[in-house]
């Protein structure tokens, strides 16, 4: 198998926010997933190993992954600043332990939609491109679970600022780079070539437990999209 979405999911054994996110994931997230077109994928879970065995009994699909002792928490000089505002894990590749170097990372939060045919539209990518290694980026849309609205997202991703719903993809193992290895933003960077996905494929979800993305003012409502 090259192919895997990669999560990450490592909360500590007492963190309240598990409860609600998990239920959210098991309910609402897993089965877009596991409703791809396309079915030759697994599904890499980073989380801890009190919640292992939770997350095995969802799929034959998901294996679970984690990373060294001494990497878990550890925060890069450069992160410190946004550390005080979000949740920061950038983690190299070196100290990941228990995920195969797969050709095709597809980078998803825990609490974000996804098309039926979003790994297909991928590969469509994987196959156009002929680039050594390639980032693809997905513009979001904004799903409001309090109203059940999805709206438009005006701030643009691309080459330049590289979006959370994101794929790489790294023919050679040597200078292998971890999907979470560094910030979104600055990812496509790293690869010999990035392209750019329109809207329709993906959306962020908006809810009370939501740390980080909150529904922008200058978002519209679409209700027949």
């Amino acid at each position: 198998m090259d192919t895997a979405f990669v999560i990450r999911f490592h909360y500590g054994p007492n963190d309240r926010r598990f409860d609600w996110r998990f239920a959210y994931f098991r309910s609402v997230v897993l089965p877009r997933i596991l409703s791809q077109t396309v079915n030759e994928f697994e599904i890499a879970i980073w989380c801890n190993p009190w919640h292992r065995d939770m997350f095995l009994a969802l799929s034959d699909k998901i294996r679970v992954f984690g990373v060294r002792p001494e990497a878990d928490g550890f925060v890069r000089p450069e992160d410190v600043e946004r550390a005080k505002n979000y949740h920061i894990d950038f983690t190299y590749w070196r100290d990941v332990v228990g995920l195969p170097p797969y050709r095709i990372q597809v980078g998803l939060d825990s609490d974000d939609l996804i098309r039926r045919d979003y790994l297909e539209r991928i590969l469509q990518e994987i196959k156009i491109s002929r680039s050594t290694s390639l980032h693809i980026c997905f513009q979001p849309m904004i799903f409001n679970l309090e109203n059940l609205t999805q709206y438009d997202f005006k701030a643009t991703y691309g080459p330049d600022a590289g979006s959370p719903f994101f794929a790489i993809v790294q023919n050679e193992v040597d200078g292998y780079i971890f999907s979470y290895e560094q910030s979104h933003l600055t990812l496509p960077k790293l690869f010999a070539n990035s392209v750019k996905v329109e809207p329709g494929y993906c959306w962020f979800t908006i809810h009370d437990s939501n740390a980080s993305t909150r529904l922008p003012s200058t978002s519209s409502p679409i209700l027949n999209p």
